[in-house]
């Protein structure tokens, strides 16, 4: 014979205490699922991840395009790029040296025309600045008269007239000093008598030179 206990049963402390926990949990999990469901659907702006995924699609797209340009470029060997630049110094220099030739004249007759200045000196480098101390400070250059430049080369040939002998050297100083011409040499220096000995006579000179491109 079977017997059924229909009285009902006590449920101990614990355990009512943790189905309630349980129940508060599953109520919790439910409402922030549907918060962040409601919070995605109707409160994100979905505008800006599609406008920062294009861009996004867009970037790949051209980091694509530059791989594949960058995967057509020839790598060149050193040697050749050493050969390549070797070239182009060579050519730069020519260039250079060129344009220095094409312009030495004018600074040449430049420094002419200051040597020829009263008060005035030749451009002298650092490294040779003793030799504005040989230098006449008082030298009066309209003692000197050039009637002839000529230039052959490197070399220039300077012609004229001076009153005396020490207006030819001091200009041929003056030249060595000079940073534009090397090794001033007095080629010819002959007295002029003046046939009318109405004045003093005159000193025929030609110095040579060489110019510094």
């Amino acid at each position: 014979m079977i017997r059924i206990n229909l009285v009902s049963q006590k449920v101990p402390p614990n355990q009512r205490k943790g189905q309630q926990n349980l129940a508060i949990g599953a109520v919790l999990v439910i409402l922030t699922a549907g918060a962040c469901y409601y919070h995605y659907t109707f409160m994100l702006d979905r505008s800006v991840i599609a406008k920062n995924r294009k861009i996004s699609d867009q970037y790949m797209s051209q980091l694509g395009v530059l791989q594949r340009k960058l995967a057509k470029i020839k790598v060149i060997p050193a040697t050749q790029k050493k050969k390549l630049q070797d070239a182009y110094t060579k050519k730069f220099s020519t260039v250079t040296r060129i344009e220095k030739i094409r312009s030495n004249p004018v600074f040449a007759l430049l420094e002419i025309s200051r040597i020829l200045s009263q008060g005035q000196f030749p451009t002298i480098e650092k490294s040779n600045a003793k030799a504005r101390l040989e230098l006449d400070i008082n030298w009066d250059p309209s003692q000197v008269f050039l009637s002839r430049i000529a230039e052959v080369g490197r070399e220039v040939e300077f012609s004229g007239k001076a009153k005396s002998h020490y207006d030819i050297s001091e200009l041929s100083k003056r030249l060595r000093a000079s940073a534009y011409f090397r090794k001033p040499e007095i080629v010819e220096s002959k007295v002029l008598e003046d046939r009318t000995k109405t004045g003093p006579s005159e000193i025929q000179f030609k110095i040579r030179a060489i110019m510094v491109y």
